[in-house]
């Protein structure tokens, strides 16, 4: 882009997108008063957001998407007052201005519409650091888009400030900790996606999050639990889940002390058995005038037992028979 563009401070709309441009980032600053709209998307440029973007007071949309920008981001972005002031109700006209805009998972076209719009896209590059806690001044703030890079550490704590959000898309990063309660406040919001990060811990509930909640919103977190994924949180598991009802079911659980008297007590009948039979086999195989009466024993004891079954058979069939006769 050339230099002299930096000296068209009447600026109101500059949409470069779709384009090959390459180096670095044109460092708008305060000397464009009037400056709207900054799209720059689907472009070739290199290094770090100018800090310079921190002073367009009046901006309202800013998409650097799919660029190859790199660096932290600035942590001075709460100096666009123009996302900051709930009661600035200031109006710019905007005629004849077709914006490509990706938001809530789909690309839309906004026109004349683009004034009540407030926009910042940087997905797709390669930003890393931290989600600098300025982002939760931008009050007016409706999309922000911040996937697809490296960003790492915690979600901001009080990303539940951003009340008029309806699109919030933080998938593909490294982010980690685990996910701020105040998301579950956020009226407006529509589309979420935490997809891919290193998030752990319980999912926040409430009955706005399920209008956006499903498994793919969390996919590739395998730390995080509770709805809408299967898995569990600990402390959650309702009482019988691992499929036994035993005596603590209804009750309290068993204390350590308890389980270790009754895991004894199962090893040392277990152990007294083996002991057992082990020196009645040992006391046989010594003593052979012993085990000449013992196998005597039992040869009368299945004869008797033999003779017994023979005679209860033949009772049985003699009696059967006349019943059957008595019966005719």
């Amino acid at each position: 882009i050339p230099n002299c563009l930096l000296n068209m401070w009447a600026i109101w709309v500059l949409d470069l997108s779709d384009n090959e441009f390459t180096g670095r980032l044109p460092p708008f600053g305060p000397q464009f008063p009037e400056l709207l709209v900054i799209n720059l998307e689907k472009n070739r440029f290199v290094g770090g957001i100018p800090p310079q973007y921190c002073q367009l007071q009046n901006l309202q949309f800013l998409s650097l998407a799919q660029n190859y920008i790199s660096g932290p981001i600035p942590n001075c972005f709460d100096g666009i007052l123009s996302m900051v002031n709930v009661d600035d109700k200031t109006l710019f006209y905007m005629r004849g201005v077709d914006v490509m805009v990706n938001t809530k998972g789909t690309s839309q076209i906004f026109g004349n519409t683009l004034i009540y719009f407030y926009s910042i896209d940087l997905s797709a590059n390669m930003l890393d650091g931290q989600i600098p806690e300025e982002f939760t001044k931008l009050v007016k703030l409706e999309n922000l888009n911040l996937s697809q890079n490296n960003l790492s550490g915690y979600i901001p704590s009080n990303i539940g400030d951003l009340k008029n959000l309806e699109s919030l898309d933080l998938s593909r990063n490294k982010l980690s900790g685990t996910i701020p309660p105040g998301i579950s406040s956020m009226d407006f919001l529509s589309l979420l996606n935490l997809s891919f990060n290193r998030l752990s811990g319980p999912i926040p509930s409430s009955n706005h999050l399920q209008t956006v909640n499903n498994e793919s919103v969390y996919r590739g977190n395998d730390r995080l639990c509770g709805a809408p994924l299967l898995n569990t949180c600990p402390g959650d598991e309702p009482p019988g889940s691992d499929g036994r009802e035993g005596e603590y079911s209804k009750g309290d659980k068993p204390s350590e002390g308890d389980l270790d008297i009754r895991n004894w007590f199962y090893e040392g009948l277990g152990l007294g058995f083996m002991v057992g039979f082990l020196g009645f086999c040992s006391v046989l195989h010594f003593k052979g005038s012993w085990r000449v009466s013992y196998f005597q024993a039992m040869d009368k004891a299945i004869e008797k037992f033999s003779m017994t079954t023979m005679i209860t058979m033949l009772w049985f069939k003699r009696t059967f028979p006349r019943c059957k006769k008595e019966l005719v």
